[in-house]
Formats: structure tokens, C-alpha cells, sequence
């Protein structure tokens, strides 16, 4: 695994991918972190470090590795300075492109993503007998199994969020639809 992860490292947002990537970097060994989110009342492990409340991405310099989970907005003020004074921001779905990006298929858009992937789902279910990995948007995040299935096919739905400072891009896409959506978000 060659994934660029220097502590001390915040992870922004404790829902599903927030919670995984603290569980992966747990598995990793590593303990110099702290949980960040705008939610006063997100229960983090005993253990943890956290800091929680409207104040939760300011200063973020001071973390070397930042993992953003999608529904913390990569434009925040608190995470463009982190970016000016030399912080690595990441994600898990940019994680899984840096190990696997060559055995992702990516499915996204504005509607249709979870129809299309289910149906996919169940195709690659029978070309491959169930030996591939499905996840994403709003499903569990799939890095941790990717790595344990070096050579399963991996199938996600991204949504833009996921993908908004990504560089790199899944071997395979598919976009269902664009429409004008989430114009608060995408300048």
C-alpha cells in the first residue's frame, strides 16, 4: 500500500466514511488522530481525539494530513488555508483511486447513480460470482476490502462530492445524467 498518510491527521465529518476511515487508520497503527465535526453531538470513540461544533474546521494547519469525508466542502475557508500552509487533503474515495483506481468502475451523476449500480451490481455479481466489491455514495466505503481483494473488480457510486477535488480518475465511468443540482455547493 503506498498511500501518503502523516500524522497528526484530522478526519472532517464522523458519518459512514468519517467512522471508516478512522476504523482503517486504527488498523494501520495509527493514533495521532482527531475527529472533527460541525455536530455537537457525534459520539467518537474513547481514545479519540475530537473537536466538535461550529469552530471544527478552523485552524486546520496544524494537522498534516487532512481527510475530508464528502459532505465537508473542500472550498471551506479552514481547509484552504491547511492546503496554502502544505497539508495533505485527501479522502477515502481518493485513497482507493491512489491503490486500486485501476480496478474501479465509478457510476455518477445527478439521479440515476443507485439504480445503475445496483443493476451493475447484480451483472458483475454473475460474471464474477460474487468476487467483486460494490460501495460508495451513501454505502460503505470499500478501500479496506479493496486491499484485502487485491484482484476483485470494484464497483462504485460517487457523487460529486466524492469526486469534487479528486486527480485521478476510475479506470472505468459512467455518468447517468447532469442537471443543474447542488449549485450551493459548485460554484
Amino acid at each position: 500500500m503506498n498511500l501518503k498518510i502523516e500524522q497528526p491527521i484530522a478526519i472532517l465529518g464522523f458519518g459512514t466514511e468519517g467512522q471508516d476511515a478512522l476504523h482503517f487508520l486504527q488498523g494501520q497503527g495509527i493514533t495521532d488522530i482527531t475527529v472533527c465535526d460541525h455536530k455537537t453531538d457525534v459520539v467518537v470513540p474513547e481514545g479519540v481525539k475530537s473537536k466538535l461544533g461550529k469552530d471544527a474546521f478552523d485552524h486546520l494547519s496544524v494537522f498534516k494530513t487532512i481527510i475530508r469525508s464528502p459532505g465537508v466542502q473542500f472550498k471551506l475557508p479552514g481547509i484552504q488555508e491547511a492546503i496554502v500552509a502544505g497539508c495533505h487533503v485527501t479522502s477515502m474515495t481518493k485513497f482507493t483511486l491512489d491503490v486500486t483506481g485501476e480496478r474501479v468502475t465509478a457510476i455518477t451523476g445527478t439521479n440515476g447513480k443507485t439504480t445503475t449500480v445496483a443493476l451493475a451490481g447484480q451483472i458483475l455479481a454473475a460474471h464474477y460470482g460474487g468476487k467483486f466489491i460494490q460501495g460508495g455514495n451513501g454505502q460503505r466505503p470499500v478501500l479496506q476490502e479493496a486491499l484485502d481483494h487485491p484482484t476483485w473488480p470494484i464497483l462504485i457510486e460517487a457523487s460529486s462530492f466524492q469526486f469534487h477535488d479528486a486527480k485521478k480518475s476510475p479506470y472505468i465511468a459512467a455518468v447517468t445524467n447532469i442537471t443543474p443540482d447542488h449549485q450551493n455547493w459548485h460554484d
